[in-house]
């Protein structure tokens, strides 16, 4: 082997290394950080996953999920792939005793690459109220600064019906800071709305619950990518079990 050869093997070999150590720092920051701004607020006590702590998808890929109850809130959901060059976290925040919208989070981390997938699920019971407009306004405000992010055009979907804000970036490793600030502004922002938001009655509990059933049962009956890998890896009815005990959690909640 040429000199010049394993200088450029031994060079791709460092970097993937680097990479590796990078992104799983900047993942580990991103959980701890997201984890320790909802325990600041509110009173988080985890929950057995059990079965579903660990799912294998395509014999190769190990999703790890955590489920958290908070106390007179809701759930908070952090799913997270690591293999290495790639990591994925998804972050999901559900409020069933407030009239609150769902948060979901996507951040990839793929060698050099970064992306933000931030998305607002309707799934509130008045959605005319105009504090939850104005946190649209002030989501709508947070995308629309200026920075050297790139917007991710997507393709619109079925699951489009439900959302009502989305803030979608790209960058490289050098943004980090930059998308950890767009998240903090953005759990600022919802812990602001959760402050005034109105409490829900059992009578409205049951009814959000119910916004909960009828996507859950839309999503794992209509699809979408991360779904359907989860359906062909441990079936629809796996799927629905995952999705309203853990994911989402809406299912035996308890205050």
């Amino acid at each position: 082997m040429s000199k010049l050869m394993t200088t450029v093997i031994g060079g791709l070999v460092a970097y993937g290394g680097f990479t590796v150590v990078t992104n799983s720092s900047s993942m580990n920051k991103l959980i701890n950080m997201a984890t320790s701004m909802l325990k600041n607020k509110y009173e988080l006590k985890e929950l057995d996953a059990d079965e579903f702590k660990k799912i294998i998808l395509k014999k190769i890929l190990p999703f790890y999920t955590k489920i958290y109850n908070i106390k007179n809130f809701g759930t908070y959901s952090v799913l997270t792939l690591n293999i290495g060059i790639i990591n994925v976290i998804t972050f999901n925040i559900n409020s069933f005793c407030k009239d609150l919208p769902q948060l979901t989070f996507d951040f990839i981390f793929m060698l050099n690459k970064r992306m933000l997938i931030f998305e607002i699920y309707d799934l509130v019971i008045n959605k005319e109220d105009e504090k939850y407009k104005n946190f649209l306004k002030e989501i709508e405000e947070i995308r629309g600064k200026p920075s050297n992010l790139k917007e991710i055009n997507r393709t619109k979907t079925w699951h489009y019906d439900y959302i009502s804000g989305v803030i979608n970036k790209s960058g490289n490793v050098m943004n980090d800071s930059q998308l950890l600030s767009i998240f903090k502004e953005i759990m600022e922002a919802y812990f602001k709305f959760a402050e005034k938001a109105s409490e829900l009655n059992d009578d409205d509990i049951k009814k959000k619950m119910k916004f909960y059933e009828e996507f859950t049962d839309n999503l794992v009956k209509r699809g979408g990518m991360a779904i359907d890998n989860f359906r062909k890896g441990i079936g629809e009815k796996k799927t629905h079990e995952y999705l309203s005990k853990v994911f989402y959690g809406h299912s035996g909640y308890k205050k």
